[in-house]
């Protein structure tokens, strides 16, 4: 990171810019032993249940090392200009540039409905892509180049003393997506497992309800021979996906009112605009009998054959 200054008559001038290489590493280490819940559907009291080990659900998770890589860089200009002795006007426009945050071993998945896998195959949940599929490349989403935001600003000395001073300012600001959130992804399958078992047969034969009675872990991510439980919770980002960004502004009046006695008043706001939220594609339907048991059967895409479908779109919107 720099920033070179020049000063010129009435002006200046900054100009500046900086690179980083950003690493997220995560020991996902969460449920992976089992975590079990006890409702008494099974003896008619809860208590009764945990003794007899007959749980009614169970939640495990696939250990998983989590690791993302992105570059984000920016230049900006700026110019401070002396309109004249009591007023100076900020003038400026920055660009910033992040790359999607990419895993070395292509852990990274977007929902697409009606489309089949090429690399995962008819295995696959129709609508799964991952990276290498036709539009899906590395990071899902591809490097946005046109992130150019404008900055303006001004001071103002009302009676020229020196003494009472207005300012004001506005700019819109580009974020980023963190790789915590990004590698969320490789925690759900095809490349790990966050299960909810809704069928428990006891805790001694804890997988005994699921098809052939065979334990399905350790996972391990294999794009030629991919393994899904069903019904599959699936996480991942849409190829429509827009970075966040925010507008800011302030207005403060201040009045020096003695040598040592300075009152003010500021106002300032802040826009969040597109902001990354997991949203649900696959949310159940409400229905007279709806009950936890059922939740599945009531899910619009791939009943049965899919749970969530976390999509991390640019929905969100904030105001202070």
């Amino acid at each position: 990171r720099d920033v070179l200054s020049w000063t010129k008559g009435k002006h200046t001038f900054k100009f500046g810019g900086e690179l980083s290489l950003d690493k997220d590493i995560q020991q996902t280490l969460l449920n992976n032993y089992g975590v079990f819940a006890f409702n008494g559907k099974k003896s008619k009291d809860n208590l009764a249940d945990y003794f007899l080990g007959l749980p009614a659900t169970m939640n495990q998770d696939t250990p998983v090392l989590a690791l993302a890589n992105f570059f984000t860089g920016a230049l900006f200009a700026q110019d401070d200009f002396k309109v004249m002795p009591r007023l100076t006007i900020n003038l400026g426009v920055r660009w910033d540039v992040q790359q999607a945050p990419t895993d070395p071993q292509n852990r990274e998945a977007t929902f697409e409905p009606g489309v089949q896998s090429k690399i995962l195959g008819p295995k696959a949940p129709l609508g799964l892509l991952v990276v290498g599929d036709p539009g899906v490349g590395r990071g899902v989403v591809p490097t946005e180049w046109g992130h150019f935001t404008p900055r303006i600003g001004f001071a103002y000395d009302v009676f020229g003393d020196g003494k009472t001073s207005i300012r004001g300012g506005a700019g819109i600001f580009y974020g980023s997506v963190s790789g915590n959130e990004w590698n969320t992804q490789s925690n759900y399958q095809p490349f790990a497992v966050r299960q909810q078992f809704a069928s428990v047969q006891s805790l001694t034969n804890p997988y005994g309800s699921l098809p052939g009675g065979v334990d399905p872990f350790p996972i391990y991510y294999n794009p030629s021979n991919p393994s899904f439980i069903a019904p599959s919770t699936v996480y991942g980002f849409p190829l429509n996906f827009k970075w966040p960004y925010t507008y800011q502004f302030n207005f403060t009046l201040e009045r020096q009112v003695t040598k040592d006695f300075t009152i003010g008043a500021g106002y300032v706001g802040s826009l969040g605009r597109r902001l990354p939220f997991a949203y649900d594609l696959n949310y159940p339907y409400p229905a007279a009998n709806a009950t936890t048991a059922n939740v599945n059967a009531r899910r619009p895409i791939d009943t049965n054959v899919l749970s969530n479908i976390y999509s991390g779109e640019s929905i969100g919107n904030t105001a202070y």
